[in-house]
């Protein structure tokens, strides 16, 4: 029946919604998570070449 391909299809596009909302909030965390991994890098880079730079000093 047309009427229950319609219905089935919208059930479709619901679930798909949810799962396209679950993803979105999975990936914000992931980028989050990302970001904060780059800034403690920049740290470590920034006081290894700062530690570089005070052993070519002496």
């Amino acid at each position: 029946m047309v009427g229950k391909d319609i219905i089935n299809t919208l059930k479709d596009i619901l679930l798909l919604k949810e799962k396209v909302s679950t993803l979105s909030e999975v990936t914000k965390d992931v980028l989050k998570k990302l970001d904060n991994h780059n800034d403690r890098i920049i740290r470590l880079e920034t006081k290894f070449e700062i530690y570089e730079a005070l052993s070519k000093r002496k």
